[in-house]
Formats: structure tokens, sequence, C-alpha cells
């Protein structure tokens, strides 16, 4: 992130993973930035530190979407989902599969991965389950 934004980092980072992904989205976020908790894949919580925080700039915060109505969960869907489309957010693809390694895929999301894991799908494909 820092590279991809010459050496600013991020000004938001939203976290769905927790763990060590909170801890490099501490790395990567910028002076004044913000690191948004919005929950944890990964099964662990980020621990803030206060002299990191304090000697960085940035702060952090919860968002979790239990305690939003269903009308800011909605909006807040479509305002991503349309940050995906024109490419202002773009997910890190980490790994690509055929459709036949449909399982080899959904195994590599255990553990904690972090990424993106793509199938691709062929016209007449049928997975070996």
């Amino acid at each position: 992130m820092l590279e991809l934004s010459g050496g600013h980092g991020a000004d938001v980072i939203y976290d769905t993973v927790g763990g060590e992904t909170y801890e490099q989205a501490t790395r990567a976020v910028s002076r004044g930035g913000r690191v948004l908790l919005v929950g944890f894949a990964s099964g662990k919580w980020g621990q803030p530190d206060p002299q990191h925080l304090l000697f960085n700039d940035y702060s952090v915060s919860g968002a979790l979407a239990l305690f939003r109505s269903d009308t800011e969960r909605d909006l807040t869907q479509e305002a991503l989902s349309a940050f995906l489309r024109d490419g202002s957010i773009t997910p890190p693809v980490t790994e690509t599969y055929g459709f036949d390694d449909v399982p080899a895929a959904i195994a590599s999301r255990s553990g904690g991965a972090v990424g993106q894991a793509v199938v691709t799908v062929t016209r007449g494909a049928v997975p070996q389950l």
C-alpha cells in the first residue's frame, strides 16, 4: 500500500479479517487516516497499540453492521459495490483455480487466508467433488 500510494498510505482501511491483517493495516494507513474494524474473519481481533496510534497519528474505530439499520446496510453495500464496479477499490486476487479445483479453492479460504480466490468457469464445466 505504501508503494502504491507513493509512501503516503491509505486514508481509510476497511478491515473485515482482523488478526494479522489488522497489523498490516496499521502499517499501511496514512497519518490522519482511519482503520475501520468491521469483522474478524480470521477469528482474531486486532490489538490496538496506543503508542503506535499516537506516534503514527491514525485512528481505529469499529463499524459492526449488526448495529446498523437495514437501510444503512443496504446503502453501505451499494456504495462498496459501486467502488468495486468503478475500480476505486480492487480486492487482491491471491489465487486462481479451474472449475475442477473448487474443493481446493474452498479449502484455501480456511485458516485465515487473506485475499480473494477466483474460480474460472468454462461452458459445460462440471466440478469433480
